[in-house]
């Protein structure tokens, strides 16, 4: 099973973004990299890894406990 931590943290942290600014809904695009080393081997890979949704729906959490 492949490590979800980062996938994670990354759509928290675009959560977190659209929260503090106001936003309701946008289209999100990524700037990633990997190291020049691993570049070949694992770009299509990290490129899946990222886009293993076409969207996401966050909910408001406001008042959660």
């Amino acid at each position: 099973m492949v490590n979800q931590n980062f996938y994670l943290l990354t759509l928290a942290v675009i959560a977190r973004e659209f929260d503090k600014r106001g936003i309701s809904e946008g289209e999100v695009i990524l700037a990633t990299g990997l190291p020049i080393g691993r570049l070949g081997s694992e770009k299509a890979t990290f490129r899946e890894y990222l886009m293993q949704k076409d969207k996401v729906t966050f909910c408001d959490l406001t008042n959660f406990n």
